[in-house]
């Protein structure tokens, strides 16, 4: 670490050049070497990583109209960004979008888009919760799952009342199929993915999620929470 006299040429300076950070300090300017981020590695953010890079190098493999296929796919439909203005999505995006879908889903890589096809709107989403009679129960009122799609069920472990965004603490429970009706019992579901929760008091958010099985599209989740006391 060194410390900057400045003058009369330049008055402030901060920022990295040529690894070197420049900071203002409580007496005076300073230099040190520019830090190098930490990359945290776990369970949750290597898997995702490993994913991409494999979609990545697959992509280069497809023939040009399976890529081609993508930009139609994309094309027809309408992508918002994070200040709600109309976007394009990039074949190569919607590429990896899909088969990151299709790995979470279980449906396998996607090297085709398809066509754009509707996706049912899941109405009505409720959950039901009592530890000691019935369970944990989820229902909607959108008829049966059609046999083109895939509902995925995501639940939270008990959080505190207070809590309304659980953010990234949902985990996939119950995948359902084609055919399959409301009401649904989750109990053994939520159990076996977090045994250590199990029958306790809180807070429990739900989400579920369909998607297309032949290319892994996503639908419009819906999310529903319940209290245990």
């Amino acid at each position: 670490m060194a410390l900057i006299e400045l003058g009369p040429l330049v008055s402030n300076i901060a920022g990295s050049i040529g690894g070197a950070t420049y900071q203002r300090y409580k007496n005076g300017h300073i230099v040190r070497t520019k830090p190098n981020p930490i990359l945290r590695r776990g369970e949750f953010t290597n898997s995702p990583r490993s994913r991409m890079q494999e979609a990545a190098r697959d992509w280069q493999t497809l023939s040009i109209p399976d890529q081609g296929s993508f930009r139609t796919w994309a094309n027809a439909q309408v992508w918002l960004d994070k200040f709600g203005n109309v976007t394009t999505l990039a074949p190569f995006n919607a590429y990896i979008m899909l088969n990151m879908n299709a790995v979470q889903t279980g449906i396998g890589a996607v090297t085709n888009a398809g066509a754009v096809v509707a996706i049912t709107a899941i109405a009505t989403f409720k959950a039901t919760l009592d530890w000691a009679t019935s369970g944990l129960d989820v229902s909607w009122t959108s008829g049966a799952i059609p046999g083109s799609e895939i509902w995925i069920l995501e639940c939270s472990p008990p959080l505190s009342p207070g809590i309304d965004n659980p953010r990234e603490a949902y985990r996939v429970i119950e995948v359902f199929d084609a055919a399959q009706t409301s009401p649904q019992d989750v109990t053994a579901a939520f159990e076996a993915r977090y045994p250590q929760h199990n029958q306790l008091p809180g807070k429990y958010f739900l989400r579920m999620t369909p998607y297309v099985k032949a290319n892994a599209a996503k639908g419009v989740p819906v999310i529903t929470n319940v209290i245990q006391a």
